[in-house]
């Protein structure tokens, strides 16, 4: 087995030793080099007698004022430099204060310059002769200007659509607003400081807030839509995105929040599906919520009930005491509907004096039997209408699925019609396909 045998580094050979170094070429190297390095860092000197105000270009100027004009020479520098920027060269050209200005070419291009000066001063103080080193920076400030104006389009685009950039501090639980969250949070309270995070968060809402907020633990991002409660009592919808600092994310530290107050698409969201009088479901919604309700039920095989309702006396209400009292009534009448039912219920209204009801979950009708009677107690009660009482009445149509009807529609006119039976009969109920017992 052969050793292997390590190859040779050649090395430049060394100058002769014959080969003299010059102070003159050491000079012209010197030149050489500095005339690259200023040609690199896109410098050029400008030497000024300020007693005969007279200037001297050390390196040349060309790529930075422009072609020479044909009469051979540059005008003065002030004249080149631009005229909203003109006052500030002329009070510090003869400081050794930086400067930045921009330089109109000779071919029309605009130039920024960063200038520093070295001012050497007579025996009095004052300046006789300044060494100025001028750069060009115009590709730095292309981009500083570029990142301003996107930054103004960001800060605008937030503006229009309400958005707020916030940093969380997880720890501490406290947000970083980078703008006045008073619109989305309510004034500062007395103590100088909003309450923690999680606490803002309507009560309604924080069980499901903290456990997807906490998803960020796990690396996610999710976006929450819940409710704050701001300051001032005044209940506010959130829309929020997070995205975790860093790596981080088994504890995150920090987190960036965009926030965007969404109220006002929730108000109209829930203006469309909702009586604009009672706050109930309308019928568009009513309908999709029974569509629903059918479709487990057909999926579990349990029954669903709907009732109809229309109020006896309502019109009497109305014509004698004035629509204001009659919205009044029926605001009355929902809220104790409402009481009536389980939160898993629906309770509607379709218009005019109908309401609807739909109730799901029961074993057996008489279940449906004793809420029927229930709502009957409550409407026959008399109510206080700012002070005047008034004693109404209601007759309830039942229709039961699967037994009287199988679609929504069909099942509601069932109930329907089973309302105007118990109205003629007054006998406060009745069901669609059999009396209850």
């Amino acid at each position: 087995m052969s050793s292997a045998v390590p190859k040779r580094v050649r090395l430049a050979p060394a100058l002769p030793v014959s080969t003299p170094v010059t102070v003159a070429s050491a000079a012209s190297d010197q030149r050489d080099v500095m005339g690259l390095a200023q040609g690199l860092a896109r410098l050029v000197v400008l030497d000024w007698d300020v007693a005969s105000d007279t200037c001297c270009w050390r390196s040349s100027p060309e790529w930075l004022l422009g072609p020479v004009p044909l009469d051979g020479g540059y005008p003065p520098l002030e004249e080149m430099v631009h005229p909203e920027d003109r006052a500030h060269f002329l009070r510090v050209r003869a400081t050794e204060e930086e400067a930045v200005y921009r330089v109109v070419r000779t071919d029309g291009d605009l130039v920024w310059v960063a200038a520093r000066a070295k001012v050497f001063r007579g025996p009095e103080g004052q300046p006789e002769r300044v060494l100025a080193v001028l750069q060009d920076i115009s590709a730095h400030k292309r981009v500083e200007i570029e990142l301003m104006e996107q930054r103004e389009r960001l800060r605008m685009v937030h503006e229009l659509a309400g958005l707020h950039s916030v940093e969380w501090e997880v720890n501490e639980d406290r947000l970083i607003w980078n703008s006045d969250p008073e619109p989305i949070l309510g004034r500062l309270p007395v103590g100088g400081r909003y309450p923690a995070y999680s606490q803002m968060v309507h009560p309604d809402d924080r069980e499901l807030f903290l456990a997807r907020r906490d998803a960020i633990r796990s690396g996610m991002g999710p976006t929450l839509e819940f409710r704050i409660i701001r300051t001032d009592g005044q209940v506010r919808w959130l829309s929020v995105r997070q995205q975790v600092f860093g790596d981080g994310a088994r504890s995150p530290g920090r987190v960036w929040l965009a926030v965007q107050d969404i109220s006002e698409r929730e108000r109209y969201a829930f203006l469309a599906q909702h009586d604009p009088v009672t706050g109930l479901p309308n019928r568009t919604l009513f309908l999709d919520r029974l569509r629903q309700s059918l479709a487990r039920a057909a999926r579990d095989s349990r029954s669903v009930a709907v009732m109809f309702l229309d109020l006896d006396r309502f019109k009497q209400v109305n014509d004698t005491l004035g629509h204001d009292m009659g919205d009044l009534l029926l605001q009355h009448v929902g809220a104790r509907l409402s009481a009536c039912l389980r939160k898993v219920d629906t309770v509607a209204r379709l218009g005019g004096d109908e309401f609807t009801v739909i109730i799901e979950g029961f074993k057996e009708p008489e279940q449906v039997t004793r809420v029927a009677q229930k709502i009957l107690a409550a409407l026959n009660s008399p109510f206080d209408l700012d002070g005047t009482a008034v004693t109404i009445s209601s007759s309830i149509g039942i229709a039961l699925h699967p037994e009287d009807a199988a679609g929504e529609d069909e099942l509601l006119k069932r109930a329907d019609e089973a309302m105007y039976r118990a109205k003629q009969q007054r006998n406060g109920f009745r069901y669609a396909g059999r009396e209850p017992g």
